[in-house]
């Protein structure tokens, strides 16, 4: 996630220019927050590579890999530095791009391997061979807003859609809120 972006975004929240916004989980600011989902950090290879053939990849699995990776305007995404960050070694980035899309095509090209969340990943499933990190690796999603009460009715209703349509990705965790659970019907 683009930090400039999401900075913006909680702004344009907290001046009441959007009734709400959804981001990956960073607490704080005058905002009552709803969890949402976690979303699974993928190893994003192209067919044929070695590391297709195993179910889940461990991050020491990475080591000696060329690594193709998505950056915004500070540096690294935030989601795919906090994975590197537990690895006990350096990783070797060949390539990086703000541009998803570019990096899928040079993981399609078979220069290198990324890893990505799974939410970005949805139109990708045939294209690339996706894996789960071993142990799991995940961001939290959550949905944002000065205060869920208030919300208008349209809003809350888009709430409600949102929900819905997140309960049929079947790759995704649901994330129980108690909060979320008073305001809404349960998940």
């Amino acid at each position: 996630m683009d930090l400039k972006k999401l900075e913006v975004l909680l702004r344009a929240a907290d001046n009441g220019y959007v009734d709400l916004c959804f981001f990956p989980l960073i607490r704080g600011g005058p905002f009552e927050y709803i969890d949402l989902v976690d979303d699974p950090m993928m190893v994003v290879l192209y067919p044929g590579h070695p590391l297709a053939k195993k179910r889940a990849i461990a991050l020491e699995d990475l080591k000696d890999e060329p690594l193709l990776l998505a950056t915004n305007p500070r540096g690294l995404d935030y989601d795919v530095a906090k994975v590197l960050s537990e690895a006990s070694f350096t990783p070797r980035i060949e390539a990086t791009s703000n541009l998803d899309h570019i990096i899928f095509s040079m993981v399609q090209h078979h220069l290198g391997i990324s890893i990505e969340a799974a939410l970005m990943l949805t139109d990708k499933e045939n294209a690339a061979v996706l894996r789960p990190f071993d142990p799991p690796q995940s961001r939290r999603l959550v949905m944002a807003a000065r205060s869920f009460r208030t919300l208008s009715p349209a809003a809350n209703q888009f709430v409600n859609h949102t929900k819905a349509a997140l309960r049929k990705m079947d790759h995704l965790t649901i994330a129980h809120n108690h909060y979320c659970l008073l305001l809404f019907d349960e998940f």
